[in-house]
């Protein structure tokens, strides 16, 4: 265990949606000495500081905001000045570039950087300027310059990055020319409730559970479900919030009998949801490697992704033929139909339990801290 406390700065903690909350969820369960410091945008509770999991979580926009509509860069000015506040003689553990990698770059700390998904992509996907593949917006396009631009200074200025998949390091190596020995791959792991599966009377659905919003193509599965499905006996069970859930339930309201909106579950409602759906759908273009795709593979559910290297790169490494991967209707519905008539169960892959379990991600966490304990002079929070 390190022997400096950890503060974890995110842009949200659950019960949001999202792999980043659940991750925080699981830091605090696990580690010791820990504080999380967030905005946590979408959450209505009002107080100043909660205690989960006996830890201390500082929510600042209950404090400071009565919405979410103040400007992006007050919101980083705040949380850059109470990371420079609250971070003496502590591991800095930032959950992303864009919230809280780059409020840890303006309160000029070292830090080490989490990168799961690159933000200028994200960004400028979320606001329809574009929808493009992300290496043609890496190499072709001249979109989100000055996001790219932040993005490397935030990763020149970290002390370490940890990233859960070998397409992101290559990503960091190859397009914004971060020295390889600067990054370590942590994989992501299998965070299940250790509870009892209720079992359902067999009703037939597809599964989506992530933010609703525009990088996540909930639209493509919508799509693909009313040209494929709408007729069949399988309903569309879709699980999380966002911007556009609303837009979705109004446009989709003809069909509410067919597709259900859940909002968001507890891990143990979540659970019992994916242990019991047909197959879990990752309809984006661009994920990294899901806590959904590795949790849905252990509970014997299989997974139609649409192709991303995220994806592609969890199959390769476990060497799995339970994950599918679509292109358009036509595949989709091949591959649904092929799903109903197998016979044989899942496999459930040895594979996938070592190489993304929490105590090996754990491990390797801890030989990170210890690493930055190790050169206190260089490290956070001096």
């Amino acid at each position: 265990m390190t022997k400096r406390d950890v503060l974890v700065v995110s842009g949200i903690v659950f019960p949001e949606i999202g792999g980043v909350s659940n991750y925080v969820d699981f830091l605090t369960k696990h580690l010791q000495n820990i504080e999380v410091l967030s905005f946590n945008f979408y959450n209505t509770t009002r107080s100043e500081v909660r205690i989960e999991n006996g830890k201390k979580y500082y929510l600042l926009r209950k404090v400071y905001f009565n919405s979410t509509k103040i400007s992006y860069p007050i919101r980083i000015l705040i949380m850059a000045y109470f990371i420079r506040k609250m971070s003496k003689n502590k591991i800095v553990y930032a959950q992303d570039v864009g919230i809280s990698g780059l409020s840890c770059f303006l309160s000029f700390k070292r830090y080490l950087l989490r990168f799961v998904g690159d933000w200028a992509y994200e960004s400028y996907y979320d606001k329809k300027i574009f929808s493009v593949p992300y290496e043609e917006f890496l190499y072709h396009t001249k979109h989100g310059i000055i996001r790219r631009l932040l993005s490397y200074l935030i990763f020149k200025r970290a002390l370490m990055i940890i990233t859960p998949a070998k397409h992101l390091k290559n990503t960091l190596i190859e397009y914004y020319k971060i020295n390889p020995d600067k990054i370590r791959i942590i994989e992501n792991f299998i965070n299940l409730p250790e509870s009892r599966i209720t079992t359902r009377k067999k009703e037939k659905y597809l599964l989506f559970v992530g933010r609703i919003i525009s990088l996540k193509r909930l639209d493509r599965l919508i799509k693909c479900y009313l040209n494929c499905l709408l007729n069949s006996d399988i309903k569309l069970y879709i699980v999380g919030d966002g911007y556009l859930r609303e837009v979705y339930e109004k446009i989709l309201s003809p069909y509410g009998d067919r597709i259900l909106f859940l909002g968001k579950k507890n891990k143990k409602e979540l659970r019992n949801l994916v242990a019991n759906a047909l197959c879990i759908v990752l309809p984006s273009n661009y994920e990294g490697i899901p806590f959904i795709v590795l949790e849905s593979l252990k509970l014997g559910v299989p997974v139609i992704a649409y192709r991303n290297r995220g994806v592609e790169e969890l199959a390769r490494v476990i060497d799995s033929k339970d994950i599918y991967f679509f292109e358009n209707e036509r595949d989709f519905q091949r591959i649904l139909k092929e799903i109903r008539t197998r016979k044989a169960k899942i496999n459930k892959l040895d594979k996938l339990s070592k190489i993304f379990s929490a105590r090996n991600h754990l491990n390797k966490l801890m030989e990170v801290f210890e690493s930055l304990d190790a050169h206190k002079k260089d490290s956070l929070g001096r």
